[in-house]
């Protein structure tokens, strides 16, 4: 589970405190705004947020697969059969044909590699030669397509670090992620001016730990501040409408589908 706020939480709007923000030390602006930008980007699911990856993709989708789900209408998914002779034949429309087109039964492409969820490719190199960028897109906003007749390489040696004249590698460096929503950093900006407050002694509107006031014969109840944290909201009414609408099922983080036909990808993580 990440730990750390990823990229792209960077909030610089306060219209709601930003006389009072001004007055702030950096030391206390940088800690409200750490807090807050981690706190919604974890009650949000940890969904949005961008890094700087650097890939080493293994292209496992051109391998047999141990298993088939739905649909399982052919032998061989990848268009030929166990001695390679001849390409899979389907059924349209009541007639039999040849799968003679380039891809899986045609609806995919030729050669490409699943990636994360991604914003932008900066350079792809392979054998530490930068693909011209004209030769690839990206679909789906995570498979990587090769358009130029050629391949992407079928597996690399991942005992070499890649670097200048080391053949049999590749790399894909580029940002991954889903980028911030402006709402999500609205929602920031304004727990962090709370957060602020509540560290120089001014009037906040988080709810403290306080149960109930009485004062001149008026009794007041306050919410459990464990009723809303239990829900995984703030108590801010602004901040827990956005955090409603972008995590409505109060996942800590998003879903992930597993499968053995899937090859992980690597990433150096260090150094």
């Amino acid at each position: 589970m990440v730990t750390a706020t990823p990229d792209g939480w960077t909030v610089t709007n306060f219209p709601a405190c930003q006389a009072t923000w001004d007055t702030l030390t950096p030391e206390q602006k940088a800690l409200a705004l750490r807090l807050a930008a981690f706190t919604v980007y974890s009650l949000t699911g940890r969904q949005f947020g961008t890094v700087t990856l650097t890939l080493r993709p293994c292209n496992a989708g051109q391998l047999m697969p141990l298993y088939q789900t739905y649909p399982v209408n052919i032998l061989n998914p990848w268009g030929v059969d166990d001695s390679g002779s001849y390409p899979a034949a389907y059924i349209y429309q009541g007639v039999w044909h040849n799968s003679g087109c380039r891809g899986i039964r045609c609806c995919g492409a030729s050669c490409e590699v699943e990636l994360p969820p991604t914003v932008a490719i900066t350079t792809v190199k392979v054998d530490n030669a930068t693909v011209d960028p004209s030769a690839y897109r990206v679909d789906n906003g995570d498979l990587l397509v090769r358009t130029d007749g050629a391949c992407w390489p079928q597996c690399q040696d991942m005992d070499k670090n890649p670097g200048t004249g080391v053949v049999n590698t590749f790399t894909i460096l580029g940002d991954f992620g889903r980028v911030v929503p402006q709402e999500a950093l609205d929602a920031a900006g304004l727990l962090a001016c709370e957060i602020a407050n509540g560290l120089v002694g001014r009037p906040c509107r988080l709810p403290q730990r306080m149960q109930s006031l009485t004062r001149q014969g008026v009794s007041v109840q306050f919410p459990s501040v464990d009723s809303y944290l239990d829900r995984g909201l703030t108590g801010l009414s602004e901040v827990d409408q956005l955090v409603v609408q972008l995590n409505p099922g109060r996942l800590m983080r998003a879903p992930m589908v597993l499968s053995p036909d899937v090859s992980p990808i690597r990433r150096t993580t260090w150094p």
